[in-house]
C-alpha cells in the first residue's frame, strides 16, 4: 500500500502522460549508459585473467579469484555483483560466480571486438580534448597497439584468414609477405595450410613486439619472421 500511495502521490504532482513519457525516455537512454559501463567492466575482468579462470574452472568464489590473480577482493565483488545484474556472470551462491550465456559469447567469437575496441579505448577517453584541439593523435593521444594487432587477429581467424591461406596454397606460392602483420595469426594460418616461407612487417614496434613473443613459442618460427617498419628504415639508412 506505501508504494502504491506514493505512486498516486506522484501522478497527482506530475501527470501521468508526464510520468509515462519520462519513464520511456529513460528506457531509450539506459542501454547507451549501460553498455559502456558493461563494456568498461568487462575490459577490466577480462584483463586481469577473471572471466578466463571462470570459463576455465568456474564457478568460483570471489575470494579465490582474488587470491590466485592478486586483486582486490572487495572491488572485484563490486564488479562481479554488476556483471551478474547484466547477466554476463551467474551467481550460484552468495560468494561464487561462473559466466552466464552472455559471457560464455563474448569469450568466444566475438573477443576479438573486445580487444579491438580496448585498443581504441586512450583515443575515446581522450575525445574531449582532442575536439578541443588541447590534444592531438600520434603526438599526444597513441591506441594501443598490441590489443589492435590482438583483436584484428582473433577476428581475422574466423573467416578472412583461412580463406586467404586457402589460396595460398592453392596458387603452390612458397614465400609470402604480410604488411601489417599484427600478431602474425596470418601467416601462422598460412604456415598450418602450406610449406611457404613467410615474413611480416608492421608499422608498429608494440604490435611486432608481441608477435615476437608469440613466435618464440610457435611450431613455425622456422619459417616466419616478423619485423617493425622503423627497423627496416634504420637498417636502410645504415647502408
Amino acid at each position: 500500500m506505501g508504494e502504491l500511495a506514493q505512486l498516486w502521490k506522484l501522478v497527482r504532482q506530475f501527470g501521468l502522460r508526464h510520468l509515462v513519457g519520462l519513464k520511456r525516455r529513460h528506457d531509450r537512454a539506459q542501454p547507451i549508459v549501460r553498455g559502456y559501463v558493461t563494456l568498461r567492466v568487462v575490459w577490466a575482468l577480462l584483463h586481469a585473467g577473471v572471466l578466463d579462470e571462470l570459463a576455465e574452472h568456474g564457478p568460483l568464489s570471489v575470494s579465490d579469484l582474488a587470491d590466485r590473480l592478486h586483486l582486490r577482493e572487495d572491488t572485484l565483488r563490486h564488479l562481479c555483483e554488476y556483471l551478474d545484474c547484466v547477466r554476463v556472470l551467474d551467481q550460484t551462491s552468495p560468494d561464487h560466480y561462473r559466466l552466464d550465456h552472455l559471457g560464455r559469447i563474448l569469450l568466444a567469437e566475438p573477443r576479438g571486438l573486445l580487444d579491438l575496441s580496448y585498443g581504441y579505448e586512450p583515443i575515446f577517453v581522450a575525445l574531449d580534448e582532442m575536439l578541443e584541439g588541447a590534444k592531438v593523435y600520434g603526438r599526444d593521444v597513441t591506441r594501443r597497439d598490441k590489443y589492435i594487432a590482438m583483436g584484428s587477429g582473433e577476428l581475422g581467424r574466423q573467416l578472412p584468414f583461412p580463406v586467404m591461406a586457402d589460396i595460398v596454397r592453392k596458387q603452390g606460392f612458397q614465400r609470402i609477405l604480410d604488411l601489417g602483420c599484427g600478431d602474425l595469426e596470418f601467416l601462422f594460418t598460412v604456415c598450418e595450410r602450406t610449406e611457404a616461407t613467410c615474413f611480416g612487417i608492421d608499422i608498429s614496434p608494440e604490435a611486432v613486439q608481441h608477435a615476437e613473443s608469440r613466435l618464440a613459442g610457435s611450431p613455425y618460427r622456422d619459417r616466419v619472421q616478423a619485423v617493425s617498419y622503423t627497423h627496416l628504415r634504420a637498417h636502410e639508412t645504415s647502408l
